[in-house]
């Protein structure tokens, strides 16, 4: 539903035309889509029509924007009020147990405050999906002003994927080679931040004459500390050794 500021009047003549607080999309293809024109009689059904119009543009551009006084009309000015949407905050819901922080969700999300753009808000949802920590459940919003419902909390309803740590051993005999064992770990998520360690262990005799061996690989996705700019760009690292 549009919502119409306190000023408007019945009706009468239209003798400007103007698109307040737009910062992403032009004004002048706001006003290409308006129906009305300078010299008609203004009616509320058009301008509610029209705004309609001006908020399928933003959405064509990936952004979102409220009705909040979206149409004025006074003195003969019709004016088209353009609240664009931004996002307040991130609310993270769980469904089940909690093991992930919630931290490496947040940290693939826009930085709140930032302008909402459907792009990169699905954009940063799949790079979640990709980590194989969490399944998205569910995407509301909120208002986090009533007064200024354009500034919108995000809620993400998460549950936990299972199977992100497994543990192999493995014990073998051979008539030539006698017994032979091995111990296999894995975790993709460890301390809940997304750490991947994959350690293994074998006692077997080979040619060199070595009868135990040990490969160990750890992995750091995102190293998420609390120094320089660490936590809003993406640094990764790793370690291996056998």
């Amino acid at each position: 539903r549009v919502l119409f500021g306190v000023a408007e009047a019945n009706t009468g003549p239209v003798k400007e035309i103007r698109v307040a607080g737009n910062t992403l999309v032009k004004t002048a293809d706001l006003q290409a889509a308006i129906s009305t024109k300078t010299g008609d009689v203004y009616s509320r059904q058009l301008a509610e029509s029209d705004f309609v119009k001006l908020r399928e543009v933003y959405r064509k551009a990936g952004y979102e924007i409220s009705t909040r006084d979206a149409v004025v009309y006074a003195d003969g000015v019709l004016t088209f009020n353009v609240h664009e949407t931004r996002i307040a905050g991130y609310q993270i819901v769980w469904t089940g147990p909690k093991a992930t922080q919630e931290r490496v969700i947040t940290r693939e999300l826009p930085e709140p405050g930032t302008i909402y753009n459907d792009r990169t808000f699905r954009g940063a949802l799949e790079s979640i999906r990709g980590q194989s920590l969490v399944k998205i459940n569910d995407v509301t919003i909120k208002a986090a002003d009533p007064a200024k419902p354009e500034n919108l909390t995000y809620i993400i309803n998460v549950s936990e994927i299972s199977g992100n740590r497994s543990f192999q051993p493995a014990l073998t005999y051979d008539t030539l080679n006698g017994f032979s064992g091995s111990l296999g770990l894995e975790n993709n998520n460890l301390f809940g931040l997304g750490h991947n360690l994959n350690a293994s262990l074998s006692a077997s005799p080979n040619d060199a004459g070595e009868v135990v061996s040990a490969n160990i690989e750890y992995k750091i996705p995102w190293i998420d500390i609390d120094f320089a700019d660490f936590r809003k760009n993406r640094t990764s690292a790793g370690l291996s050794l056998s």
